[in-house]
């Protein structure tokens, strides 16, 4: 799923499906005009929700910069 949030703080996301997104992608590809704001749809959802959401993409990110952080440090261990 793709997200986009309002600038300002309310508990309200506009999200693409994946079957949407896979059809924004083919259309774009095939070069036809399609409005990614068009697409989205606008989803009320709880604050618990959201902050989940938010600690899991802060998670995932750490995972891979401690990750790359990993392999720098084996990369400076053979110099």
């Amino acid at each position: 799923m793709g997200y986009a949030v309002e600038p300002e703080l309310t508990n309200k996301v506009k999200f693409m499906s994946d079957e949407k997104l896979q059809d924004f992608r083919r259309r774009k590809l095939a070069g036809e005009d399609v409005d990614f704001a068009e697409a989205l749809e606008e989803k009320q959802v709880e604050w618990s929700e959201m902050f989940l959401s938010v600690h899991r993409m802060a998670a995932q990110s750490l995972e891979r910069i401690a990750a790359v952080h990993e392999a720098l440090r084996e990369e400076l261990d053979f110099i």
